[in-house]
């Protein structure tokens, strides 16, 4: 009896480790949904992941070109806390120009997440 009892009691740290680290396992997507248009020209759209010690620790390219209406769907780097956004206009006469949409946005870890890159969202040169 003591013997069962024993076995037991070392059961219970093992089954709350299995269960607390299963929500490490899961993974994290985001979605995002583009409601504006940025003006004449080509516009690509660049994901920067970033780890919390906010290094880049993933990039992602949206194919094809950032139209209003278009979504996109990605799975996140297991390290990614938030992501940054870099729009890259295809210039005629110059070189690439870039902008950097003015919001940092925080992921839900082992979640859905919805990002929404509207009229609201400002943009500039600078990274935010």
């Amino acid at each position: 009896m003591n013997q069962s009892k024993n076995l037991f009691l070392l059961a219970i740290p093992i089954i709350l480790l299995f269960s607390s680290c299963n929500n490490l396992d899961k993974d994290t997507f985001y979605k995002i949904n583009i409601q504006r248009s940025f003006g004449t020209g080509n516009v690509k759209l660049m994901v920067y992941e970033f780890s919390k010690d906010n290094d880049v620790v993933d990039t992602k390219t949206l194919l094809g070109y950032a139209n209003n209406g278009k979504t996109a769907s990605y799975v996140a780097n297991p390290r990614t806390v938030k992501i940054k956004i870099k729009l890259v206009y295809d210039a005629l006469l110059d070189k690439d120009k870039y902008r950097w949409v003015q919001k940092v946005f925080f992921l839900d870890k082992g979640k859905s997440n919805t990002i929404i890159i509207d009229q609201s969202c400002a943009i500039a040169e600078r990274e935010p």
